[in-house]
């Protein structure tokens, strides 16, 4: 099941802008039960995927991310260290 719906029905369906359909698309891919999520991987192509679709919310992504930096889980901050370092 997609994390977002691309149905522009009229039944009352959320559509997503066009420019994030890729990076759900992606998403989806590379979360499903059958494949296994190579995480510095992932983070180098979604990066890639965010700043080419949504040039806009990198600056907010990062933003957000500083706060992790001091988690008391060590895998967390590393996740967004190794984040904003792709970004």
């Amino acid at each position: 099941m997609p994390l977002y719906s691309t149905n522009d029905s009229p039944s009352g369906s959320i559509s997503t802008p066009p420019s994030i359909n890729k990076l759900c698309d992606f998403i989806d891919t590379c979360l499903r039960e059958d494949s296994v999520l190579h995480f510095g991987e992932f983070c180098n192509d979604f990066s890639k995927i965010l700043v080419d679709q949504l040039p806009n919310k990198v600056n907010d992504l990062i933003i957000r991310s500083l706060v992790y930096f001091k988690s008391d889980y060590p895998e967390l901050a590393a996740s967004a260290v190794l984040l904003i370092g792709i970004l």
